[in-house]
């Protein structure tokens, strides 16, 4: 398996919520591990993976159909912010595993105790096709970018950023042009998604036979700080495999 050591840098800069205690950057994948005592970590397995490109043996996690399903308070991860960041980012690195004609989620931002179980935000693939989950907005009717190349066996970088109500996708580092684009979904999402209400997933919480169907190196999210211009440099170190269901 191979295992990328791309060091990935953007930048940005604007105004985070009041109720956000200054910039933060949350790796979201390795919160979730960390947030599960080790009494229920039961099918989460660490194992070592020699890196070509490190040159030195990675910490990963392997994750078999005993793993439970892995949450995490969104308020409490985003530094107390009680809005979604009107301008931040979103870092996926997936390997997909083979193609399921089904659908597999990434991650998932839901609503606690809401019925039926709408995503406020959230990232799944579908075949070549990435979509993104906003609130009031159908599946069939989510933004989506394609992208040919996505299960060709190696690692992918998905970078989402959204500021000023509009929303941009790339795929390793090559800009992606969006169908079906929502603005009016997206400016819904920072401005009116209470966080205090909702929970992350990693896969989907009202799916989850499809939650742990790909391999990934990280899940960052980073908020800007305040007017400065921020930079974000991650390390691909952390490797979750997941096994096919």
């Amino acid at each position: 398996m191979k295992i990328s050591s791309v060091l990935l840098g953007t930048s940005f800069a604007g105004t985070l919520p009041n109720s956000c205690q200054g910039g933060k950057q949350l790796n979201l994948l390795a919160e979730l591990i960390s947030a599960t005592p080790v009494s229920q970590r039961k099918g989460i397995t660490l194992v070592r993976d020699w890196s070509p490109e490190f040159k030195k043996e990675v910490n990963g996690y392997r994750f078999d159909e005993e793993a439970r399903l892995l949450s995490l308070r969104a308020a409490e991860a985003l530094g107390n912010c009680s809005a979604f960041p009107s301008e931040g980012s979103l870092l996926l690195t997936i390997k997909p595993g083979r193609i399921d004609t089904k659908g597999q989620f990434l991650i998932s931002l839901l609503e606690r105790q809401a019925r039926p179980h709408r995503p406020l935000f959230g990232l799944r693939l579908h075949y070549d096709t990435i979509y993104l989950d906003l609130p009031n907005v159908s599946h069939r009717n989510s933004p989506r970018v394609h992208v040919p190349n996505l299960h060709d066996g190696w690692w992918h970088s998905i970078f989402v950023t959204f500021a000023e109500g509009q929303i941009q996708v790339a795929v390793d580092c090559e800009v992606m042009t969006i169908h079906n684009r929502n603005d009016q979904a997206v400016k819904k999402l920072t401005s009116e998604v209470d966080l205090t209400r909702a929970d992350f997933y990693l896969g989907s919480r009202r799916v989850p036979k499809q939650r742990f169907k790909v391999c990934s190196s990280s899940i960052i999210i980073q908020k800007n700080r305040g007017k400065r211009t921020a930079f974000v440099f991650i390390k691909y170190n952390i490797s979750i495999v997941m096994k096919q269901l």
